[in-house]
Protein backbone atom coordinates (compact mmCIF):
# COMPACT_ATOMS: atom_id res chain seq x y z
CA UNK A 1 0.00 0.00 0.00
CA UNK A 2 2.41 2.74 0.74
CA UNK A 3 5.47 2.54 -0.98
CA UNK A 4 8.48 3.99 0.68
CA UNK A 5 10.13 7.62 -0.95
CA UNK A 6 8.18 7.14 -3.38
CA UNK A 7 6.08 10.97 -3.42
CA UNK A 8 6.38 13.90 -1.76
CA UNK A 9 6.06 14.84 1.67
CA UNK A 10 2.88 14.56 3.12
CA UNK A 11 2.95 17.67 5.12
CA UNK A 12 4.63 19.39 2.29
CA UNK A 13 1.97 18.42 0.05
CA UNK A 14 -1.32 19.04 1.94
CA UNK A 15 -0.03 22.08 3.18
CA UNK A 16 0.47 23.26 -0.23
CA UNK A 17 -2.98 22.25 -0.93
CA UNK A 18 -3.99 24.43 1.89
CA UNK A 19 -2.59 27.84 0.20
CA UNK A 20 -4.35 26.95 -3.05
CA UNK A 21 -7.71 26.20 -1.75
CA UNK A 22 -7.39 29.79 0.41
CA UNK A 23 -6.05 31.63 -2.68
CA UNK A 24 -8.87 30.16 -5.01
CA UNK A 25 -11.49 31.00 -1.68
CA UNK A 26 -9.96 34.84 -1.47
CA UNK A 27 -9.87 34.88 -5.34
CA UNK A 28 -13.41 34.25 -6.00
CA UNK A 29 -14.49 36.60 -2.62
CA UNK A 30 -12.54 39.54 -4.35
CA UNK A 31 -13.23 38.79 -8.13
CA UNK A 32 -15.64 40.65 -10.56
CA UNK A 33 -18.84 39.26 -10.64
CA UNK A 34 -18.43 37.66 -14.04
CA UNK A 35 -15.60 35.55 -12.48
CA UNK A 36 -16.46 35.05 -9.43
CA UNK A 37 -18.71 32.00 -10.55
CA UNK A 38 -15.98 30.13 -12.37
CA UNK A 39 -13.03 30.84 -9.63
CA UNK A 40 -16.02 29.83 -7.12
CA UNK A 41 -16.62 26.39 -8.48
CA UNK A 42 -13.37 26.05 -8.93
CA UNK A 43 -12.44 26.37 -5.27
CA UNK A 44 -15.93 23.97 -4.14
CA UNK A 45 -14.26 21.32 -6.16
CA UNK A 46 -11.20 21.78 -4.53
CA UNK A 47 -12.14 21.79 -1.43
CA UNK A 48 -14.83 19.25 -1.58
CA UNK A 49 -12.12 16.61 -2.91
CA UNK A 50 -9.26 17.88 -0.60
CA UNK A 51 -11.77 17.00 2.66
CA UNK A 52 -12.73 13.76 0.99
CA UNK A 53 -8.31 12.54 0.20
CA UNK A 54 -8.38 13.66 4.26
CA UNK A 55 -11.02 12.05 5.40
CA UNK A 56 -10.83 8.93 3.44
CA UNK A 57 -6.81 8.55 2.88
CA UNK A 58 -4.82 10.85 4.95
CA UNK A 59 -6.30 10.23 8.55
CA UNK A 60 -7.28 6.68 7.89
CA UNK A 61 -4.05 5.80 6.96
CA UNK A 62 -2.41 8.37 10.31
CA UNK A 63 -4.57 6.25 12.12
CA UNK A 64 -3.32 2.40 10.98
CA UNK A 65 0.06 4.15 11.32
CA UNK A 66 -0.62 4.84 14.79
CA UNK A 67 -1.82 1.59 15.65
CA UNK A 68 -5.44 2.09 14.97
CA UNK A 69 -5.79 5.22 17.72
CA UNK A 70 -4.74 8.76 16.61
CA UNK A 71 -2.38 10.69 19.12
CA UNK A 72 -4.65 13.04 21.12
CA UNK A 73 -3.23 15.98 19.00
CA UNK A 74 -4.74 14.76 15.70
CA UNK A 75 -8.37 13.62 16.93
CA UNK A 76 -8.43 16.80 18.13
CA UNK A 77 -8.54 18.20 14.76
CA UNK A 78 -9.89 15.22 12.81
CA UNK A 79 -12.93 15.48 15.25
CA UNK A 80 -13.22 19.43 15.46
CA UNK A 81 -16.09 19.19 13.14
CA UNK A 82 -14.75 21.74 10.84
CA UNK A 83 -15.10 19.72 7.88
CA UNK A 84 -18.82 19.75 8.25
CA UNK A 85 -18.78 23.19 8.80
CA UNK A 86 -17.14 24.05 5.65
CA UNK A 87 -19.42 21.81 3.74
CA UNK A 88 -22.36 23.81 5.22
CA UNK A 89 -21.07 27.38 4.14
CA UNK A 90 -20.34 25.90 1.04
CA UNK A 91 -24.22 25.07 0.24
CA UNK A 92 -24.80 27.79 1.04
CA UNK A 93 -22.92 28.94 -1.98
CA UNK A 94 -23.82 26.38 -4.62
CA UNK A 95 -25.65 26.77 -7.68
CA UNK A 96 -25.30 29.49 -10.24
CA UNK A 97 -27.37 32.32 -8.38
CA UNK A 98 -24.84 32.56 -5.52
CA UNK A 99 -22.46 34.79 -6.81
CA UNK A 100 -25.29 37.54 -7.16
CA UNK A 101 -26.46 37.17 -4.54
CA UNK A 102 -26.20 40.32 -1.68
CA UNK A 103 -24.73 38.03 0.68
CA UNK A 104 -22.11 36.57 -1.22
CA UNK A 105 -18.88 38.46 0.35
CA UNK A 106 -19.90 37.92 3.30
CA UNK A 107 -20.78 33.79 2.69
CA UNK A 108 -17.59 33.75 0.92
CA UNK A 109 -15.72 34.94 3.11
CA UNK A 110 -17.10 32.75 6.11
CA UNK A 111 -16.14 30.10 4.47
CA UNK A 112 -12.48 30.80 3.88
CA UNK A 113 -12.10 32.24 7.53
CA UNK A 114 -13.60 28.64 8.83
CA UNK A 115 -11.25 26.86 6.19
CA UNK A 116 -7.73 28.72 7.22
CA UNK A 117 -8.91 28.44 10.54
CA UNK A 118 -9.25 24.53 10.43
CA UNK A 119 -6.08 24.59 7.96
CA UNK A 120 -4.07 26.29 10.61
CA UNK A 121 -5.33 24.23 13.35
CA UNK A 122 -4.44 20.84 11.18
CA UNK A 123 -0.69 22.59 10.50
CA UNK A 124 -0.03 23.79 14.05
CA UNK A 125 -1.46 20.70 15.64
CA UNK A 126 -1.22 17.68 13.38
CA UNK A 127 1.58 18.31 10.65
CA UNK A 128 4.14 19.68 12.93
CA UNK A 129 3.73 16.79 14.89
CA UNK A 130 3.77 14.28 12.73
CA UNK A 131 7.20 15.62 10.94
CA UNK A 132 8.20 15.16 14.31
CA UNK A 133 6.92 11.53 14.23
CA UNK A 134 7.00 10.39 11.14
CA UNK A 135 10.38 9.76 9.24
CA UNK A 136 11.10 11.74 6.04
CA UNK A 137 10.54 8.21 4.48
CA UNK A 138 7.04 7.39 6.13
CA UNK A 139 6.13 10.99 5.05
CA UNK A 140 7.08 10.38 1.35
CA UNK A 141 4.94 7.26 1.53
CA UNK A 142 2.07 8.86 2.98
CA UNK A 143 2.38 11.58 0.29
CA UNK A 144 2.62 9.51 -2.63
CA UNK A 145 -0.62 7.58 -1.70
CA UNK A 146 -2.39 10.43 -0.64
CA UNK A 147 -1.62 12.14 -4.01
CA UNK A 148 -2.62 8.78 -5.90
CA UNK A 149 -5.84 8.83 -4.13
CA UNK A 150 -6.32 12.56 -4.34
CA UNK A 151 -5.54 11.35 -8.42
CA UNK A 152 -8.38 8.55 -8.51
CA UNK A 153 -10.86 10.29 -7.19
CA UNK A 154 -10.30 13.70 -9.27
CA UNK A 155 -10.83 11.16 -12.38
CA UNK A 156 -13.58 9.83 -10.56
CA UNK A 157 -15.62 12.78 -10.22
CA UNK A 158 -14.28 14.35 -13.67
CA UNK A 159 -13.11 17.67 -12.32
CA UNK A 160 -15.58 19.98 -13.54
CA UNK A 161 -18.57 17.58 -12.79
CA UNK A 162 -19.85 19.30 -9.42
CA UNK A 163 -22.38 17.46 -8.73
CA UNK A 164 -19.62 14.27 -8.42
CA UNK A 165 -17.06 16.53 -6.21
CA UNK A 166 -20.46 17.49 -4.29
CA UNK A 167 -21.57 13.31 -3.48
CA UNK A 168 -17.72 12.58 -2.80
CA UNK A 169 -17.78 15.43 -0.13
CA UNK A 170 -20.90 14.43 0.88
CA UNK A 171 -22.56 17.79 0.33
CA UNK A 172 -25.66 17.19 -1.96
CA UNK A 173 -29.25 17.82 -1.16
CA UNK A 174 -29.86 14.69 0.18
CA UNK A 175 -27.47 15.16 3.00
CA UNK A 176 -28.71 19.20 3.10
CA UNK A 177 -32.40 17.91 4.45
Amino acid sequence: MLRPGQGPDVVALLTLKHRRIEALLLKAEQGEEGERQRTLQHALDELALHMTVEENAFYPTLRGWASGSLPSWADKVLHSEAHESCRAAMAALRGPEATRAPDFVSACRRLRELVVGHHRAEETLVFRQLAQAMTAIEREALGDYVARREDRLRGMAGLGKVCSLARLAGDTPETRA
